[in-house]
């Protein structure tokens, strides 16, 4: 499932009176996991790829909004990639106690698919 979508980003560029300053997503899956019971292979979770220009045009309506990423579980590096784009005004990616990062994970983040 899906909580993070480019229509619920839209809902952030409506015509309001107030804007949109911060945005946490918290990542609280793991995609494509092996379930321990069995070597079957199980899908938890897969990100829905969101476009630069949805980030572009959400950045644009709400000029000083910030965006922080917390992991609480380990991530896989399409799905970072599917949601943060660089135009996605990162400011902090906090890993919590049971999360991991993988190298290709901060490479991501290091190669500039998500400059603030």
């Amino acid at each position: 499932m899906t909580l993070l979508t480019e229509k619920v980003l839209s809902v952030c560029t409506g015509h309001r009176e107030q804007t949109l300053k911060h945005l946490r997503l918290l990542v609280a899956h793991q995609g494509n996991r092996k379930a321990s019971s069995s070597q079957h292979k199980v899908t938890l979770f897969k990100s829905t790829e969101i476009a630069n220009t949805v980030w572009k045009t959400v950045c644009e309506r709400n000029p000083n909004l910030t965006v922080a990423l917390c992991v609480t579980s380990p991530i896989q590096p399409d799905d970072v990639s599917a949601i943060l784009k660089p135009a996605v005004p990162l400011v902090s990616i906090e890993f919590m106690k049971y999360s991991k990062s993988t190298s290709q994970f901060l490479s991501l983040v290091a190669d500039g698919i998500v400059i603030v």
